[in-house]
């Protein structure tokens, strides 16, 4: 049997020689097919998406854990010193100055982590706007190093700086933060 020429786009020709039925159930396992695939495609994204959200609670979880553990150090140590105060021992005048400097640095400590935990709140929904201010290096250090003298104590820091006219860095500070000049 002869076939007339096949005319007009690939469609036409294919469905010329396979018949309108074969066509259509190529058509079909086509569009099985492809669904299938968008349908493992989209599966694939959302295990992404199950096991990002997992990593997220892990670390959610560490870091409350982290700062479980920060807020019940100082508490500690003010609860020991409260308790030794409240004992009725005799303590001599040091021994009192003592446990009430504990007392008094443990609630400054506890102050600053209850305003780190805010910024970090702030930082997670998203409220912080950064901006992209020069500072020179030796002012953000000494800023850091204020920032820490509780911990550092009567420890020594030496700071050097080669060229300190030239030294100078970009950084990120949120609107409202201390800055380095401060």
């Amino acid at each position: 049997m002869l076939h007339p020429p096949p005319s007009g786009n690939t469609h036409s020709r294919q469905r010329g020689r396979l018949g309108a039925g074969a066509f259509a159930a190529v058509a079909r396992s086509a569009g099985t097919l492809i669904a299938v695939a968008i349908e493992r495609a989209h599966a694939i994204e959302m295990v992404g998406k199950t096991e990002a959200a997992r990593q997220g609670e892990r670390l959610k979880s560490a870091l409350l854990d982290a700062i479980t553990h920060d807020f019940r150090t100082p508490l500690t140590s003010i609860k020991a010193s409260v308790t030794s105060l409240l004992s009725g021992t005799k303590l001599d005048e040091g021994q009192r100055n003592e446990l009430l400097n504990i007392i008094n640095e443990e609630c400054d400590r506890l102050n600053r982590l209850v305003g780190e935990a805010g910024e970090m709140a702030r930082l997670e929904a998203g409220d912080v706007k950064l901006q992209l201010e020069p500072h020179r290096v030796d002012e953000l250090i000494s800023a850091a190093l204020d920032t820490c003298k509780g911990a550092l104590g009567t420890r020594p820091i030496r700071m050097e700086i080669k060229n300190p006219g030239r030294a100078s860095a970009r950084i990120w500070r949120a609107p409202g933060s201390a800055r380095a000049s401060d």
